[in-house]
């Protein structure tokens, strides 16, 4: 009776397991297309973007900044912002699927920002095609915010939640 009931309790957490997995990998290649379809923008629709956004948040950005809030912090912030999301769902979802495997916790390192690197990537090179210049600033920026967010992550889990990543 006993065994028949673990079982049971095993089962569960194995298919929520794998809706977790299923909800964080559906949410992590979600942000990739938001990223890759913001690339494909023309430069018009993307300057008129930035513009609404930068008259909305320009209060905010002033009280932050001074007066050097610009577009082109808005822009830059921009990237740093999408990397640092795809930054932290890509780590998550690397340490649901892959801590089973023993990986050390530095190739899992490497290989979360190495893969939003390469998404930095072609990010810059879809930008090409749409008329729009790339810019290998905005890969580090990117590269930066998907280092920021794995780093976090490990600070919040490690101190603050009181779950070490293995």
């Amino acid at each position: 009776m006993e065994n028949k009931e673990y079982l049971q309790t095993q089962n569960k957490k194995t298919k929520r397991r794998k809706t977790e997995r299923r909800l964080s990998r559906t949410f992590m290649y979600l942000v990739i297309a938001v990223i890759w379809l913001h690339s494909m923008m023309p430069p018009s629709i993307s300057a008129r973007e930035s513009g609404f956004l930068f008259a909305f948040l320009n209060p905010l950005l002033t009280a932050i900044f001074g007066g050097n809030a610009t577009e082109f912090l808005l822009r830059k912030l921009g990237h740093f912002t999408e990397f640092f999301v795809l930054g932290f769902l890509v780590w998550h979802n690397i340490n649901l699927n892959m801590k089973t495997r023993h990986m050390d916790k530095r190739y899992r390192f490497l290989l979360s920002v190495g893969c939003c690197a390469v998404v930095a990537f072609f990010d810059e090179t879809i930008q090409i095609f749409s008329g729009r210049g790339p810019s290998i600033v905005d890969v580090w920026i990117d590269i930066g915010g998907a280092f920021c967010a794995t780093v976090l992550y490990n600070f919040v889990m490690r101190f603050i939640l009181k779950k070490p990543v293995k």
